[in-house]
């Protein structure tokens, strides 16, 4: 084989393997961006600084009307219990505005919309969380509890 052949063989190998490398960099790097994207995100969290409202919902929820009924909040599904039992888990959306349009129209803010029930968020602190039941209008409220 002739030399100049050889060299164009060991030139192309060597460009195919800096192709390749330098690929794997650029992937590397983009986690690494993402990484730091999340890092950001959970640090404001945790210093509280500009929460969401879902973050907020956030855990167990005592009501203040009847204590056997507790509301609990994992990411975005509400699990609800009464007497310590389950008796009904669904995802839900906050929006701002119901889905189906059962809310009452003046009504503005955030709401939170399983699909077939929808709640006004009125109040959300680190300790209370008022929700207006669109449907009938009423008031529900609790306590946080964990």
């Amino acid at each position: 084989m002739p030399i100049k052949d050889r060299f164009f063989q060991i030139a192309f190998v060597i460009v195919f393997l800096m192709l390749s490398f330098s690929s794997c960099s650029k992937e590397k790097t983009g986690e690494e961006e993402k990484t730091t994207q999340q890092e950001q995100i959970d640090n404001a969290r945790h210093e509280n600084k500009t929460l969401t409202t879902l973050d907020k919902l956030q855990g167990k929820w005592e009501s203040l009307e009847d204590p056997k009924y507790v509301l609990e909040i994992k990411e975005n599904t509400k699990i609800e219990y009464y007497d310590n039992e389950v008796i009904q888990t669904k995802t839900f959306e906050i929006l701002d505005k119901c889905k189906s349009g059962y809310a009452v129209s003046n009504l503005t803010g955030e709401f939170l919309d399983d699909g077939e029930l929808c709640y006004k968020i009125d109040d959300v602190t680190e300790q209370t969380l008022i929700l207006l039941y669109t449907g009938r209008g009423n008031f529900l409220r609790f306590k946080k509890i964990k």
